[in-house]
């Protein structure tokens, strides 16, 4: 695809409150776009970028015999009760039907999923 038609918007300055400077480079460099706090889209550049990424790690753990896998980031509160994470990162009430959490990592579904392997 031509530059000129590439979708890639650019800013000249970065917004004030994008502290890291890689933080500042990525938005001005059009490869990502905040969407609201904390949340952010890859645009067509940074996407490139990530799925670039993506093929590195994935190349390099076929390398060494490693499976890949795919978890959800969406978990059951329960998970989070277990380990005693729940009260020390969840100390706000949110009504639901189903109690889920957004996982920052994979740690204690790796320790729920392994030992049934």
């Amino acid at each position: 695809m031509r530059q000129s038609k590439f979708f890639m918007p650019t800013l000249k300055e970065a917004p004030s409150d994008a502290v890291a400077k890689s933080h500042q480079l990525m938005l001005r460099g059009g490869y990502i776009r905040q969407v609201t706090a904390g949340v952010y889209a890859y645009l067509p550049l940074g996407y490139r970028v990530l799925r670039k990424a993506e093929n590195i790690i994935e190349e390099e753990m076929n390398n060494i015999n490693v499976p890949e896998m795919i978890m959800p980031h969406l978990l059951p509160a329960t998970l989070w009760q277990e380990s005693g994470r729940y009260k020390k990162y969840l100390n706000f009430k949110i009504v639901m039907v189903v109690k889920v959490c957004l996982d920052l990592h994979m740690k204690k579904l790796l320790l729920k999923l392994l030992p049934r392997i």
